[in-house]
This record gives C-alpha cells, structure tokens and sequence, in this order.
C-alpha cells in the first residue's frame, strides 16, 4: 500500500450512532461525503471527538468499516488504536489495516505514571509489531500525560513513525517538533489546537486537524490555503470565521461541547444527535 503522507486539514470524525448505541452506517456515508466534498485531505477515526473512549471493540471495527466504504479512496484515513493494553493496540492496528485504513494514531498509556524510559519502551514495542506506520497524538486534556518530547525525539528515528498530532497549547512543544522535522524529513508535524492552527502552518507544520471541520469543512480549508499562500487579509477573515464556528458549539465542559457539535451536524440532516454514555445529547 502506498501510504499518503498527513498533510492539509485532517477532520477528527465524530461518530454517528442510532438511538440503540449502533454506528449509523448511512449516516457515517453523509459525513463522509459532506467532508470530501469540503475539500477535506483524510479523516481521524476513533479520536476524542469520535468518542473512542466509549466505544466497544465490534463499535470501533463497524466505524472504520463504513468509512473506508464511504471513503472510496477520496482521503486519506487515519484509525485510533489507543489502550493501555499493548495486545489490544496490536491486534487492532492489525484488523484496521485488513479493512483498509492508511495509517495508525495511538494515545500515551495513561492509567499508571510511567516514566520516560518505560513510556519508550512501550512505544517502540507496539512501533515494531504494527503493519502501518503510525502517528503519536498528545491530547494532556484528557489523557493527563504531557507526552515528552525527549521520548518523541529518541523515537523519531522509527521507520514505522509517522509523526505527531499535539493538541497541547504550547508554542515551545509546536517549535521543538518542527525541529524533530527538519532533521528528519519523514516525521510530520500536526497541530490540534484551535489557537496555534494559523502559527503552526506559517512555521511549517504539515497539517492541522480541527474538531470543527466537522461542522464547516470549507472555512478550514481555506484557512490553510491562505496561510500557505501568504494571504494575510484572507487568514484573518477566515481565522475569524473559525472562531465563530467554535462559538456556536463550545459548552462548559469538553462533552458537552462535543454533544453540541453533533447536534449542530444533525441539524444539517447529516447524522442524529445520540451520544454513547457517559455523554449525553445535546438539549438546548
């Protein structure tokens, strides 16, 4: 398989789901088609706002299915193989690639303190039993670990690495992994956070991957062409045109806002508002 490489705006998909906790398949093909024809360059399945953590094993295998279904090879497909299990991390980069997924993301464990030598040692053993190459993603959020970015550059190196997605709001961690890039032209840079999306890309960075492209591809789209291009007046129009989007969903908390995200979409006809427990639906 050739692997298309993580540039351009990633969408982290949420997950569509029936009112009996099943992943809506039909609903799962009008986001995607929504999203490719936004212009979007791949999708991030089984993610944060994707609700992973919630997610059965047979939940996350039926989503990947019907996107890669969905996909028809229009974007790039990123799946999430996070647990504090290294088998189960195997196993599942193992059937998401039978499926046909292009690369992996994997989360830091993150139940015990681990130190830096062992959280390494964790990584390279799951880098060396995966069949594609794979993306770390640190998210201090929700996980509560910093991944350090010692640990990301003793793994550079890895052939099966692909890179980072950092939706940790720090400009110092964004300017230490540019620097992992430089020296190694195949590790790429991916910001998930809303406040460095216009620096990270003027810098160099190969991608940004926002939660509310989801809601409006295209404004996300265009912002990264902009900047890219050098069009100052046009990022910041657009830059505040992203912050609006952020506006209209962001809640008290993170579920909430991604309940709200949801019910926006579902306003568009494109999936229903249900979310998998401990999340609830969005009630104005």
């Amino acid at each position: 398989m050739t692997i298309r490489k993580p540039t351009g705006v990633i969408v982290p998909m949420i997950t569509p789901f029936s009112a009996a906790g099943d992943v809506d398949a039909a609903a799962v093909g009008r986001v995607v088609d929504y999203l490719a024809a936004g212009g979007m360059d791949g999708l991030f399945l089984l993610g944060t706002t994707g609700e992973s953590a919630s997610m059965t094993v047979k939940q996350k295998r039926d989503l990947v299915a019907a996107a890669v279904k969905a996909v028809r090879g229009r974007m790039a497909i990123y799946a999430g193989i996070s647990s504090n299990v290294l088998a189960e991390a195997v196993q599942a980069a193992h059937e998401y690639a039978d499926l046909g997924v292009d690369a992996l993301f994997v989360l830091p464990p993150n139940f015990y303190p681990v130190p830096e030598a062992a959280l390494e040692d964790w990584f390279r053993q799951l880098l060396d039993r995966v069949p594609l190459d794979l993306l770390l993603y640190n998210i201090p959020l929700t996980t509560h670990i910093s991944l350090p970015m010692a640990v990301v550059e003793r793994l550079a190196d890895h052939p099966r690495l692909l890179g980072i997605k950092d939706s940790e709001p720090d400009t110092g961690r964004l300017h230490a992994a540019l620097a992992i890039a430089k020296r190694r032209p195949g590790f790429h840079v991916l910001s998930g956070t809303n406040k460095l999306f216009v620096e990270a890309l003027a810098q160099g960075a190969h991608g940004i991957i926002p939660a509310a492209a989801n809601l409006e591809p295209v404004v996300h789209r265009d912002l990264c062409r902009a900047v890219r291009a050098g069009q100052q007046e046009d990022v910041e129009r657009l830059k505040a045109s992203m912050n609006e989007v952020l506006a209209r969903y962001n809640g008290p908390t993170l579920g909430e806002s991604l309940a709200k995200l949801k019910a926006l979409m579902a306003a568009k006809g494109l999936c229903e508002p249900h979310m998998l427990p401990p999340l609830r639906r969005w009630v104005a």
